[in-house]
């Protein structure tokens, strides 16, 4: 999907939707629990920053970011993986309630991405 989307330049239009629709992403879905997180976190423990910057270096450059869960057994994992994305959610459910708009799941993010640049 990121190849075809990079193929030729967006329209002008198509970034601004583009945009539009990844700060939507961000404030009524999880990244933005995940977002308080990591803030609290790195105020919490300093430290802890590294391990931010070590993963959004990795994002930034195709790889996969270092989980906690992954370190886990399968059964484990999933409880860990359910149990996090619960809390993280909590403030994009509240937000997007706020704002009478819809959660917006990592499915449904994906979606509102891949219309846009579908429109290419």
């Amino acid at each position: 999907m990121l190849q075809a989307a990079f193929s030729k330049p967006l329209t002008k239009e198509q970034s601004d939707e583009l945009l539009n629709q990844t700060g939507k992403n961000w404030l009524y879905g999880q990244a933005f629990g995940e977002t308080i997180l990591n803030i609290g976190g790195i105020i919490l423990f300093p430290p802890y920053a590294a391990y931010v910057l070590t993963n959004a270096g990795l994002n930034l450059s195709g790889y996969e970011s270092l989980k906690f869960s992954s370190l886990l057994p399968e059964p484990s994992q999933k409880k860990w993986e359910k149990g996090y994305d619960g809390i993280t959610s909590i403030p994009g459910h509240t937000s997007a309630l706020l704002a009478d708009e819809k959660f917006r799941d990592k499915n449904r993010a994906r979606m509102s991405i891949e219309r846009v640049l579908e429109t290419k």
